[in-house]
């Protein structure tokens, strides 16, 4: 984390029933990027599995939107 440049902005997306990666470890991330004054935003999917694949049209608009 402290490998980060600070202008570096983080969008992080995560689905709440990722069975291969912990939501809580999309907590922790998001809870470190504060501490650190990195700019980020932090969604949370519902029951979104680790592809995020029910969710891939609200997905690729938010990746859309930040990288704009």
């Amino acid at each position: 984390m402290n490998k980060i440049p600070k202008n570096t902005a983080l969008l992080i997306l995560h689905g709440s029933a990722d069975n291969k990666v912990s939501v809580h470890d999309a907590y922790e991330y998001g809870q470190d990027c504060q501490k650190l004054h990195l700019p980020y935003k932090l969604i949370i999917y519902p029951n979104g599995n680790h592809g995020l694949t029910e969710y891939i049209d609200n997905v690729s608009r938010e990746v859309i939107e930040w990288i704009s």
